[in-house]
């Protein structure tokens, strides 16, 4: 992942976005833009979060596809609670084959605890 992106599809689009300062442009050469606010790249990385789990063929490969950042970890734990409220069932099934599992980091475990027993969804 990467803090700056680039986009050359509509200028007109992009300048709206810098100017409602949703967008911030970067002082580069090449433009390159970030969202201005935390909410939009939660947004993007539980997004990009989704998508892993949808792909991974097991809990093991959709937790060691995941970078370890602050945000990422952020982002991990809403898409969590989301997860838990979604599909309760399914996503104690992953927790608890991450919890268990020896090859797994040890602080991915410590954010699926943690989430876990957030009381919107401890069970």
């Amino acid at each position: 992942m990467s803090l700056f992106t680039t986009y050359t599809t509509s200028q007109s689009i992009i300048g709206e976005l810098v100017h409602d300062n949703l967008l911030q442009k970067s002082f580069d050469e090449i433009p390159r833009f970030t969202p201005s606010h935390d909410i939009l790249e939660d947004w993007a990385l539980t997004r990009n979060i989704q998508q892993k789990w949808l792909s991974a063929s097991n809990p093991n490969e959709f937790i060691t596809s995941l970078e370890n950042s602050p945000a990422l970890t952020r982002a991990f734990r809403i898409w969590q609670e989301e997860f838990y409220r979604n599909e309760p069932q399914l996503s104690i099934s992953m927790a608890h084959s991450i919890v268990v599992d020896p090859e797994i980091e040890d602080n991915w475990k410590d954010v699926i605890l943690i989430a876990t027993l957030n009381p919107t969804c401890s069970f």
